[in-house]
């Protein structure tokens, strides 16, 4: 199951927006010319801030070995169940 977490994804319009290329004509140059659409920025810009972001969350795991150790992380396990059927009823359907 894929998650978005909030605080993640708004970094991406913290990044400031993708140029597009200057023809090398206009520069004297010759050669190919990379243009991107809006959308393709879109995606570039997102692409890079996820490239950045850490892969594991230090304070989160940090957070969770606290909860688990003090015995305050409870897993309901019918909630659990049924996420997980959902998850497979939606990878069946697609």
């Amino acid at each position: 199951m894929l998650r978005i977490h909030t605080e993640s994804t708004s970094r991406v319009s913290m990044l400031p927006p993708v140029t597009r290329a200057t023809p090398r004509a206009a520069t004297g140059g010759s050669g190919d010319i990379l243009d991107l659409s809006p959308t393709a920025q879109l995606f570039l810009n997102a692409r890079q801030t996820l490239s950045a972001l850490p892969a594991v969350r230090p304070e989160r795991v940090q957070e969770m070995q606290s909860l688990l150790a003090s015995g305050r992380y409870h897993v309901n396990g019918e909630t659990c169940a049924e996420a997980m059927l959902s998850a497979e009823e939606a990878e069946a359907g697609a």
